[in-house]
């Protein structure tokens, strides 16, 4: 379902606080970067803070994930979002942990989608995982893992697709499980994002 709104979001917490959760997931601020001037940075600042504060004062991990733009999309069109490069997404990620600094041991960081930096319009191209990997790795708290591919009707690149191998050519986790064993990147829990629950349970054995 959609959450719309503040107090959606709120609410929701509150089930999820509820039922004991220990980590939550939320996006970076979905707005094109051009409109990302300083008020609107301090707006969105403002309401991370008010919404999980409570959450992260109490223990529960603030996992914020990379979204991706559309196929075609470049860098200096103004659809480009916000957060879809590793510098813009580092540059959020550090002003999330510095708000929530002042919390003993808040764990505030990154929830990292492997398919959406590397389905990410031309910035797929021009930032390759191992930039992500350079740039957010420390800072990772949790993963989304899958594949993309064409999809036939749409010819158009679809993220959260079933896993063949460990070695396919639009994503090869041959550098993520490099990556993953010299410690480049954190060791966190790694969630299988992939919508068909049978193309999941193939991917995941």
């Amino acid at each position: 379902n959609t959450v719309d709104g503040v107090n959606d979001i709120v609410n929701h917490l509150a089930i999820a606080q509820e039922i004991g959760v220990n980590h939550l997931t939320v996006h970076v601020p979905q707005i094109p970067t051009h409109l990302m001037h300083s008020d609107m940075w301090a707006q969105f600042e403002e309401t991370y803070d008010t919404v999980f504060r409570q959450a992260v004062t109490s223990g529960i991990r603030l996992a914020i994930e990379n979204i991706h733009n559309t196929s075609g999309v470049k860098p200096t069109d103004p659809t480009c979002k916000f957060a879809t490069d590793p510098n813009g997404y580092l540059k959020w990620l550090t002003a999330m942990q510095t708000r929530f600094s002042d919390i003993p041991n808040a764990q505030v960081g990154a929830h990292f989608d492997t398919g959406h930096a590397r389905n990410n319009g031309e910035l797929g191209n021009i930032s390759p995982l191992a930039d992500w990997y350079a740039h957010v790795g420390k800072h990772i708290l949790g993963y989304h893992i899958h594949q993309i591919r064409t999809d036939p009707t749409t010819h158009k690149t679809a993220n959260h697709k079933e896993m063949f191998s460990l070695f396919e050519l639009r994503i090869s986790y041959a550098g993520f499980l490099h990556a993953w064993s010299t410690q480049q990147i954190n060791r966190a829990p790694l969630f299988v994002e992939i919508r068909d629950p049978e193309e999941r349970r193939r991917s995941t054995k």
